[in-house]
């Protein structure tokens, strides 16, 4: 099933959403992405949800969000055509929903500054790499116990896809703080991989030697810089020919190995 984008919500074209329901309590919050064939996943008419999301896709969301976010400097949301927008900056200018950035803005009067240096302090080692990632510790900040990410793909073939990885961090850290996290099984973000490990990556000999080939593809490439020939600047490359050799030349095996064995083996 797919999203249908509202007629009315077209390109160039006045926003008209639909009212929701006002949320209640306890608090749970939906954070919109922008893969419109995830986003009817979101539990749309159900008052006791509200919903976050960038500023930017609001086009194709059918109800209107409770808050928005942008958290970039003018030179970026200062721009026109934007996912859909023909004047984004006009857009954030008349918006009255309030709007999340990194500071406020005299020129935006629904803009709050976003709580940077409080969220900093709960976190101070964990980098915070995308809006998403902005949404969940901000969720967790105020002290939400539900959350749900809808309309998040971030699969590999995506122009997101870097930024997963430190969503996903996001997202383990708000579960390990005891808030009930929902990812739709459809989506691939935090369902990947979906196999389980050895019980049903390695159960075909078939798929053990496909496994061997993607690994195989991935390490050549990654050990792909100038120190020669299955070489790297301090001796064989892991998983090279010269790699195997020097330890099948060894008599015994490896001190780090040897030290497992019981003794006299």
């Amino acid at each position: 099933m797919t999203l249908t984008v509202q007629t009315d919500n077209i390109p160039g074209k006045p926003l008209k959403w639909k009212d929701r329901p006002v949320h209640q309590v306890p608090r749970k919050v939906g954070l919109l992405c922008g893969d419109p064939n995830y986003l009817h996943l979101a539990p749309w008419r159900d008052p006791s949800w509200e919903f976050w999301t960038h500023s930017s896709i609001v086009r194709i969301l059918p109800y209107k969000p409770d808050r928005l976010y942008d958290i970039h400097p003018p030179h970026v949301f200062r721009t026109k055509l934007k996912n859909g927008f023909k004047d984004y900056y006009h857009f954030l200018k008349t918006c009255a929903i309030p709007v999340y950035m990194i500071k406020k803005y005299a020129a935006i009067p629904a803009s709050r500054k976003f709580p940077i240096d409080e969220i900093r302090q709960q976190a101070p080692h964990v980098p915070i790499g995308s809006t998403l990632s902005f949404m969940i510790a901000h969720a967790m900040y105020e002290g939400v116990t539900t959350i749900g990410i809808f309309g998040g793909s971030y699969g590999e073939k995506s122009d997101y896809a870097w930024q997963r990885p430190n969503v996903e961090r996001w997202i383990g850290r708000a579960e390990m703080s005891g808030i009930e996290m929902i990812l739709p099984e459809a989506q691939p973000l935090g369902n990947e991989p979906r196999e389980l490990y050895g019980y049903e990556t390695h159960d075909t000999p078939e798929k053990y030697e496909e496994m061997k080939r993607i690994r195989k593809e991935f390490r050549d490439k990654a050990l792909s810089a100038p120190a020669g020939e299955g070489q790297t600047a301090t001796g064989p490359r892991p998983g090279t020919p010269e790699w195997d050799a020097q330890f099948a030349e060894e008599e015994t095996p490896p001190d780090f190995i040897r030290s497992l064995l019981p003794e006299g083996a």
